[in-house]
């Protein structure tokens, strides 16, 4: 099952044809689809509505493939850039659950148990199918690390900053999305900024340019795996001070703060 999942949504090309557009729709819309090309049942609306969606799909790799090659991008947020064309896919699993609820069977019982059958199914995908994903999500890879990291960081953010909890002018800035939250706190997969309610678009002052018009107010930075005795990360120690370490699932964690940051 694992090896299958990676095949959809462990490449570039396996997310932007199926696996961003949520597994549980598309899976089952791609072999409706392939069933009715080969049975030549394809009608000319439907051939207009795969052809817009192959277009989309098309030339958001096109478009993502001009300052490098598309097979070798990060998987990454790559599923936000494809994911909208979605409903274009999911026409044929609702054409497969209308033509399974409207069958033309005569018996009563039988075409209550179809029926029943499209119901559960439609529920079990819209309740357990998400929980698979966020499970997905939080158990596998370095977003789990993050996450650790920053339910261990929450409180120490919390007993540290003294500053207010809004940004009094909010200044605008193209390219980014950000909230006149505080505290900023920057690091990845944005976790202990969610963590303390706080703005996760910290600018990485490492990171040139910086879209976020704030500064922040802490840095939470993976310094590598627990056990390792040198660590590599490069902080401007005129403008940051060390205050904690914590742990990961696997990693060591450290909070820095800027110095004109208010704190206890």
């Amino acid at each position: 099952m694992e090896k299958l999942l990676d095949l959809f949504i462990g490449n570039p090309l396996g997310l932007a044809c199926v696996g961003a557009h949520y597994l549980y729709f598309a899976l089952p819309a791609w072999i409706v689809l392939a069933v009715r090309l080969s049975l030549r049942r394809l009608s000319r609306l439907e051939g207009l509505c795969f052809a817009i969606f192959s277009l989309f799909v098309v030339l958001e790799i096109v478009q993502l493939s001009v300052d490098r090659s598309f097979l070798r991008r990060e998987l990454w947020g790559l599923a936000r850039y494809f994911g909208v064309f979605a409903p274009f896919l999911w026409l044929w699993t609702a054409k497969a659950a209308a033509d399974i609820w409207c069958a033309p069977v005569r018996r009563r019982a039988v075409r209550l148990a179809l029926r029943a059958t499209v119901a559960a199914a439609l529920l079990a995908v819209a309740v357990f199918g998400n929980v698979v994903e966020i499970a997905r999500a939080v158990t596998h890879g370095f977003g789990s690390e993050a996450l650790a990291a920053a339910r261990n960081i929450a409180p120490k953010i919390r007993a540290d900053y003294a500053g207010p909890a809004r940004q009094k002018v909010v200044r605008r800035t193209g390219g980014e999305y950000f909230t006149t939250r505080r505290p900023v706190v920057f690091g990845n997969f944005a976790a202990a900024a969610w963590a303390v309610r706080g703005q996760s678009e910290g600018a990485e002052e490492n990171r040139v340019p910086s879209l976020c018009p704030y500064r922040p107010d802490y840095l939470f930075i993976c310094l590598g795996r627990k056990g390792q005795t040198e660590f590599t990360v490069d902080i401007d120690e005129t403008k940051y001070d060390y205050v904690t370490g914590v742990p990961g699932k696997e990693t060591v964690w450290g909070l820095f703060r800027r110095k004109t940051t208010p704190h206890r």
